[in-house]
């Protein structure tokens, strides 16, 4: 009986020394496994080739006088979101509404609910032009613009269009003239800061076409009316 118990504990022993080792083994592995994980971490949030895309979007009504200083407010507030992380600031200033002139026998002709539309000053690495070219600074008393590909096949609108756009805040009409059609690039995170979302047409109680690409100094210059900025 002796010999057997010893025999056991000796089996017993070498069960429990097996386990330890598992144990041992699989602890190991754990830290391990999260070393990788966070020098991966580190690694995908450090490179910008591999760190996914976050947006931090600010949207607020600023008088013209004090846009600059929103713009450096907002850039120290990124800078201290993004802790240090890569990071690129892009604004979207735009005007108020605009009204379009109804085409003829178009829905909106006179029924009081024109089409609507909207300047901005658009981040020119943001859109690709597809036919025409990029709006100039105004000449003669005219602006220069460029229209989304989607909302001109809506309206039927070529560059070398001319057309008076009536101001919905009660300012003076706007002529402009189309000298492009654009793109917004595919999926950039910038077309968040547009109230179309970069698709160029949007349907309600007003059917809303735009942007209407001009250049910035059409924007501070006083030109069109003052919108939200982005």
């Amino acid at each position: 009986m002796l010999l057997r118990a010893r025999a056991h504990r000796l089996l017993l022993a070498a069960a429990l020394l097996t386990v330890l080792m598992t144990t041992t083994v699989l602890a190991t592995l754990t830290a391990f496994s999260g070393a990788v994980g966070d020098s991966a971490l580190r690694h995908a949030l450090t490179d910008p080739r591999n760190a996914a895309d976050a947006a931090l979007v600010v949207k607020a009504d600023v008088p013209g006088a004090r846009r600059s200083d929103a713009d450096a407010a907002v850039r120290e507030g990124a800078a201290r979101t993004f802790d240090g992380l890569p990071h690129t600031v892009r604004t979207l200033v735009r005007s108020g509404p605009y009204a379009l002139p109804p085409s003829p026998g178009s829905r909106t002709e006179g029924s009081g609910n024109p089409d609507l539309t909207y300047f901005a000053a658009l981040d020119p690495t943001q859109v690709r032009i597809d036919r025409g070219r990029m709006p100039r600074g105004p000449a003669g008393g005219t602006v220069e613009t460029a229209l989304p590909l989607t909302a001109a096949e809506r309206l039927g609108v070529r560059p070398g269009d001319r057309l008076t756009l009536t101001d919905r805040l009660d300012g003076p009409a706007v002529r402009v003239v189309v000298t492009g059609l654009y793109r917004p690039v595919d999926g950039a995170p910038y077309w968040r800061l547009d109230d179309l979302d970069g698709r160029g047409v949007e349907q309600g109680g007003f059917t809303t076409y735009g942007p209407l690409l001009a250049p910035s100094g059409v924007l501070s210059g006083g030109t069109v009316s003052a919108g939200p900025s982005g």
